[in-house]
């Protein structure tokens, strides 16, 4: 049909995206809330920590699910008592970073801070290729079989 397409992309940043197309997943991008090689406080020891316990990467949802508990402590420790109300006050003006990114939300509760992040399947590896500031490399565009 001759239709050629520069850029595909799809929710595939779980490794088992790229373990089950296999070459068919190279140059494809996919949104990821989180990646185990961004620069948050304490995620290579979370990384570590999940490997040994469970024999693979985390994906973004463990890191996102740890964070969640990283603001419930903090919460908890701000408010000195386990008052739904008071933890909700606490949450919403709390400004942090977690392991699983900074966090900050807005009055009604909405998150202002987290920035996800674009991946892109290159030679069977998951790398960040945007925003720039946490880029692993720029992004491949395919044109056809020729890739620049």
């Amino acid at each position: 049909m001759n239709i050629e397409i520069a850029m595909f992309g799809t929710s595939g940043a779980v490794d088992e995206f790229q373990e089950a197309l296999g070459e068919k997943a190279e140059l494809t991008f996919g949104l990821s809330a989180w990646e185990p090689g961004l620069p948050y406080p304490g995620i290579d020891s979370f990384v570590m920590a999940y490997r040994e316990s469970f024999g693979r990467s985390p994906s973004f949802h463990a890191a996102g699910a740890y964070g969640s508990c990283q603001l419930l402590m903090e919460a908890i420790e701000l408010a000195e008592r386990l008052d739904s109300d008071a933890l909700r006050e606490e949450l919403l003006h709390l400004e942090t970073t977690t392991i699983f990114s900074n966090y900050a939300v807005d009055e009604r509760g909405y998150q202002i801070a987290n920035q996800g992040v674009f991946i892109q399947w290159i030679e069977g590896k998951k790398v960040v290729v945007w925003p720039p500031n946490l880029a692993e490399r720029e992004p491949i565009l395919s044109n056809g079989d020729e890739r620049r």
